[in-house]
């Protein structure tokens, strides 16, 4: 199944529009836009509301999703709460997770990751 995605009822979304690297004549969604988008998927949101925006922002949090460093308009940064609250409006295809699904997601994750340590520690 495809990610599909809907920015127009984000206000003002042709202000989130950075130039391509590839090619600088044509614009593109920022990286906060896209990462948005993409790990709507990962934390279970399909969209962004003005009742969710903080919700939507701490599963981004808990699942370790906002220390990476993105292109926005300003300017390479982390991801912030205002980035997730200035894309109120955003939409996904995703099938929204309860929170007690999301927590298991973060539980199976967090195990995972300290499995793979435990054996690098074990060799």
């Amino acid at each position: 199944m495809s990610l599909n995605w809907s920015v127009e009822k984000v206000e003002n979304y042709e202000e989130l529009m950075i130039p391509s690297r590839d090619n600088p004549s044509v614009m593109v969604m920022d990286g906060a836009t896209e990462a948005c988008i993409n790990w709507s998927l990962a934390i279970g949101m399909g969209q962004i509301t003005k009742t969710n925006y903080v919700e939507f922002y701490t599963r981004l949090k808990l699942m370790g999703y906002t220390d990476e460093v993105w292109r926005v308009v300003e300017g390479p940064r982390t991801l912030q709460l205002r980035d997730v609250k200035r894309r109120i409006g955003l939409s996904t295809n995703v099938t929204n997770w309860t929170k007690a699904y999301f927590m298991n997601a973060v539980y199976e994750k967090a195990e995972r990751e300290v499995n793979i340590r435990a054996r690098k520690e074990d060799e």
